[in-house]
C-alpha cells in the first residue's frame, strides 16, 4: 500500500494490511509527540498536518469528527475522497507520549465506514 509518511523520523510502524494487490487497506502507527523542530501537540494536530499529504488538493471535501470506544478512548478523525474513485480516512488518539494513528484507503464509503467502526473496539490505553 503506497501510504506516504509525514517524515519527521518519529514514526513507528505497527502494522499495515492491504486488500490483495490493490491500494485499499489499513496502516497503524505511533508517532512520538513533543519532539523535532515543529513538535506535535496532539492527535488533531497530527491529522491536520498529514491530511494534505494523504489527499492533496481535497481540503474542501475533508470531513472531521470524533469516534469513541466503549472503554473511553477518543479518536479525532478525518475522511476524504481519493481521486478518481477511492475513499480515505484517518483516526488518531493520544496514548501517553504517543499519537496512535490509523490510516485507511477504501474502495467504497461502506468499506470506509466499516474501517472506522472497527476502531470502536480499541481498548483504553494508559
Amino acid at each position: 500500500m503506497a501510504l506516504p509518511q509525514y517524515g519527521l523520523g518519529n514514526e513507528f510502524m505497527m502494522f499495515a494490511a492491504q486488500q490483495g494487490s490493490s491500494n485499499y487497506g489499513v496502516m497503524f502507527m505511533a508517532e512520538k509527540m513533543g519532539v523535532g523542530p515543529e513538535p506535535l501537540t496532539g492527535s488533531l494536530d497530527f491529522l491536520k498536518r498529514v491530511r494534505p499529504l494523504w489527499a492533496p488538493g481535497d481540503d474542501e471535501g475533508a470531513r472531521w469528527g470524533h469516534i469513541g470506544s466503549p472503554s473511553g478512548m477518543i479518536f479525532d478523525t478525518t475522511q476524504f475522497r481519493i481521486p478518481p474513485s477511492g475513499f480515505g480516512g484517518g483516526a488518531a488518539a493520544v496514548a501517553g507520549d504517543y499519537i496512535l494513528v490509523f490510516r485507511f484507503n477504501a474502495k467504497s464509503q461502506d468499506d470506509l465506514r466499516a474501517m472506522f467502526d472497527s476502531i470502536r473496539t480499541v481498548a483504553k490505553m494508559q
